[in-house]
């Protein structure tokens, strides 16, 4: 199947970067695709996939470069055809062996994906894609084709906010202590 896209986006950005992993500001992007099936003869209102989505975040500093760090973003598909999106997990997990585990009882344990966990049969689905960051979860903990996602952490850098002297140790210099929730 060919697809043609069209996407539009708006972003804003005022953040300052300090150190590593430190932010200070806001930036945020609000962004439109629509996707349109062209490999066929389809009618006007044929195979159309549209996606509407924000992610705003706020850094607030709190003292010296201990932050706390705000996040929302959220994706809306609608059309003939829509995205699903698999909640939970993060970007960039490591996945090592199978998904499936065998527990010492017997019994069985999917370590990364939800399986049990099934679409909407009534949906017409095109593509799909993951609504992260959900740590504690593993992906499809929840699926759907609209998402919602926020997130709030504290980030501390352990030693380079409570020396006052340059670290020349790049691994104390950047070593942070991360305290989060997320909700979707």
């Amino acid at each position: 199947t060919m697809y043609s896209v069209s996407h539009i986006e708006y972003v804003y950005d005022n953040t300052l970067n300090p150190t590593m992993n430190i932010w200070n500001g806001l930036r945020a992007k609000a962004y439109l695709d629509w996707n349109y099936q062209i490999n066929k003869v389809v009618s006007a209102d044929g195979p159309q996939t549209y996606n509407l989505g924000f992610d705003a975040r706020y850094y607030y500093p709190i003292f010296q470069n201990f932050i706390w760090a705000g996040r929302a973003a959220g994706d809306f598909s609608f059309g003939n055809q829509k995205l699903i999106y698999y909640l939970g997990g993060v970007d960039g997990w490591l996945m090592f062996g199978q998904n499936q585990k065998t527990n010492a009882d017997g019994s069985i344990k999917e370590r990364y994906f939800n399986t049990n966990n099934k679409p909407a049969n009534d949906q017409d689905y095109a593509f799909q894609s993951l609504a992260v960051n959900m740590r504690g979860f593993i992906q499809n903990v929840a699926n759907g084709n609209n998402v919602v996602v926020m997130n709030s952490e504290f980030r501390l850098p352990v030693f380079s906010t409570l020396f006052k002297r340059p670290i020349n140790n790049a691994f104390l210099r950047n070593f942070q202590v991360v305290q989060f929730i997320d909700l979707g």
